[in-house]
This record gives C-alpha cells, sequence and structure tokens, in this order.
C-alpha cells in the first residue's frame, strides 16, 4: 500500500540498511508483527503490531510504502461476519470481555473492520456490539454468539455481530424476536 497506514499501533522495532525482503522477512519472525513500512531510498524498516489492508487510511508520505505479510489473518478463521439488526442483550451473549472506543477515527467502515479484527484475534469472543457514532466508535466485544434467531433492541445505532463459516442468513430476526 502506498504511503504510511494512519493507524499502525505500536512501533515495535526499527532498523536500517535493511532490503524489502529482510524487512518482510524480520516481520514474519517477530511475534506480534502485523504490517510494516519500508523506505527503499533510506532502506529503513519499521515493523508494527497492527494489521493493515485495503480499507485502511494511509498517509501519503514520499518514499514509504506499507506492507502486511499476513493481510488478514483473521479471514482464515472465518467466512463473514453477520450483522443483526440491533443491539443483542448481554443476557444472550454474556459479559463483555472487553470495549474500544474511538475506532471510526479515519470512517465507520474502517471502524467496524477493526472491532471485528479485535474480536477475531480474542480466542474467547463470538461476537460484537458497533456503533459508528458513540464515543468516536465504540466496539464491545462478548463470548458468546448470538443465538439465531437474535432477540435485538434497536435502541440507540449499536448493532450486533457475530462470526459464521456459513452464508448470512438474509433475515436474522422476525419482528416477534425484537426486545423493545
Amino acid at each position: 500500500f502506498e504511503g504510511q497506514a494512519a493507524d499502525h499501533g505500536q512501533l515495535l522495532d526499527s532498523s536500517t540498511k535493511q532490503s524489502l525482503g529482510q524487512c518482510e522477512q524480520r516481520c514474519q519472525n517477530m511475534a506480534g508483527c502485523c504490517t510494516f513500512q519500508y523506505n527503499a531510498a533510506q532502506q529503513i524498516c519499521n515493523l508494527y503490531d497492527r494489521c493493515t489492508d485495503m480499507v485502511a487510511p494511509m498517509n501519503e508520505v514520499a518514499g514509504w510504502t506499507t506492507y502486511s505479510p499476513q493481510p488478514q489473518p483473521w479471514g482464515k478463521l472465518r467466512q463473514a461476519w453477520c450483522e443483526v439488526g440491533g443491539l443483542v442483550p448481554e443476557q444472550y451473549v454474556g459479559s463483555p470481555l472487553g470495549r474500544l472506543q474511538n475506532l471510526a477515527f479515519s470512517s465507520a467502515v474502517y471502524g467496524l473492520v477493526r472491532c471485528e479484527r479485535a474480536c477475531q484475534v480474542n480466542a474467547g469472543c463470538n461476537s460484537i456490539a458497533w456503533s459508528p457514532t458513540h464515543y468516536g466508535g465504540d466496539c464491545f466485544l462478548y463470548p458468546k454468539p448470538v443465538p439465531l434467531p437474535a432477540r435485538y433492541s434497536p435502541a440507540y445505532d449499536y448493532h450486533s455481530y457475530y462470526k459464521s463459516d456459513e452464508p448470512c442468513p438474509t433475515t436474522t430476526a422476525t419482528t416477534e424476536d425484537i426486545i423493545v
């Protein structure tokens, strides 16, 4: 990806006099490395802990290119994220494992992707609740999958999502399933 990722996470390591191949190999060999940025003219290699992909916003910085040798490791773990029409109550999905805020700093779509990824890398996470407007992009991680047919509340602008190895159903709830 041309430029530097706007949200590349924490710098794990920086080195000079590295070829592109050496930089990639260093990232693949370092625990936690998911993205690296390389400047060919200066032969600088920076390793980061946050994955980057095509939806990630990039800063145009001359000479820098961002790479993700594992662009979507979470993609191997699931086929789809299925959306439920509102917020599924905790009685169905369990107490939150964690909460992330300010994820929609560049776009709501990118914030949702980051919320999904946070769940994918957390072994105990099976569903999420996402709001693009609350707290700058609010994400809750839940231990239980959403039981289907889903019961949800249309309150606020939160939507629940669950991981699925199967294609998402065309409807995940009926009006009698909705909790108000």
